[in-house]
């Protein structure tokens, strides 16, 4: 007499639950790396939008200027600008990880209720360094600005036209 078989032996099974787990472990895996390294991806192009737009605000400012006052052109290094544009004054500051900017008004402290915040809380600046370039052989007196943002430094120079 013959007997008829239907369905997977106990080791068949064991055999199949273990390559079943592989598969998944492998597909997990490979999951979790392209979900972390998208979200490290965010981060950068964030960093790098935020540290764009400052530099941008910081450009336009200065491709306005009509005058500067102190602290910018006293002191060589400063985390401060004070400046005079055609469109009016503009301050632009660093307090609480953000740097700030306010257009027109007097007093107040910076990150105060007159001023508004260039970046966002997605964010961490260290630090502004405005630094007066004064006029060398012939080359025009300028400003450099630097800030540290989320661990990237963003620089640029901007050259006073009078």
């Amino acid at each position: 007499m013959h007997r008829r078989t239907r369905g997977f032996t106990l080791l068949e099974t064991v055999i199949y639950i273990a390559l079943l787990t592989l598969i998944m472990g492998g597909t997990l895996a490979a999951t979790y790396e392209l979900l972390s390294g998208q979200s490290r991806a965010s981060g950068h192009n964030t960093t790098q939008e935020e540290g764009s737009f400052v530099l941008g605000k910081f450009a336009w400012a200065m491709g306005q200027i009509t005058a500067t006052s102190t602290p910018s052109i006293v002191s060589p290094h400063t985390n401060d600008l004070d400046i005079t544009t055609v469109s009016g004054r503009v301050q632009l500051c660093l307090a609480s990880s953000a740097i700030w900017i306010r257009q027109g008004g007097t007093g107040g402290a910076c990150g105060d209720t007159s001023y508004r915040p260039l970046t966002t809380e997605n964010v961490e600046v260290i630090g502004l360094d405005l630094t007066y370039l004064p006029a060398v052989a012939g080359a025009p007196e300028g400003i450099m600005a630097s800030t540290t943002i989320n661990g990237e430094t963003f620089r640029m120079t901007r050259y006073l036209r009078k």
